[in-house]
């Protein structure tokens, strides 16, 4: 496997970039070389940013294919909405840019992984934890929001040991993690 020489994460909040960090660190990516954009933040404005930020890291991404294997992560929760609608928001933004570029990009065949939690990042969190969670409900504020992090650690080597090839995935992931680990294992095979 080639690991990237350059990734870009893009994520609503920096308990996800937590997860990402401890994942991208199990896969043996140098964290110098991986480049954090993160929402300011604000209730409700990390979907909004993510969304508006996308283009912009697409065309970041672009320009880096052309020097270095270079992957970029965008992460956004789906919150009361469906994952197929957030993923559709995420490609109108492209659509919608003006950049001829980016709106004819494929990106299926790009090293660009699309990850929508359900309902929030908080859900995978517990799943990738082995504690059963359900994708309709909000855990955000059923744990104090420093008592999140060691699970984002500990989640984010679990999620590198499930996007290995033939690996067993736990009967208590739940459909829009299984959604993010083959998103994950795509851009990985694109890299070969």
């Amino acid at each position: 496997m080639s690991k990237p020489t350059a990734t870009i994460v893009l994520c609503e909040d920096k308990l996800t970039e937590s997860l990402l960090r401890s994942h991208l660190k199990s896969r043996g990516i140098d964290p110098r070389n991986v480049r954090f954009v993160v929402s300011p933040g604000g209730r409700g404005a990390g979907e909004r940013f993510v969304i508006r930020q996308f283009p912009v890291q697409v065309d970041a991404y672009r320009i880096s294919i052309a020097r270095k294997l270079t992957w970029l992560i965008a992460v956004v929760d789906a919150d009361t909405g469906t994952v197929e609608a957030h993923i559709a928001e995420l490609d109108a933004s492209l659509r919608d840019c003006g950049d001829e570029r980016l709106r004819d990009l494929r990106i299926e065949d790009e090293r660009i992984a699309r990850l929508v939690p359900r309902r929030n990042i908080e859900t995978w969190l517990l799943v990738l934890n082995g504690i059963a969670a359900d994708e309709d409900k909000d855990y955000k504020h059923s744990r104090p929001k420093d008592d999140w992090y060691p699970l984002a650690t500990s989640g984010g080597t679990q999620l590198y040991q499930w996007t290995r090839p033939n690996t067993q995935i736990s009967s208590l992931c739940v459909e829009s993690l299984h959604r993010g680990i083959r998103e994950l294992r795509r851009i990985e095979a694109l890299s070969r």
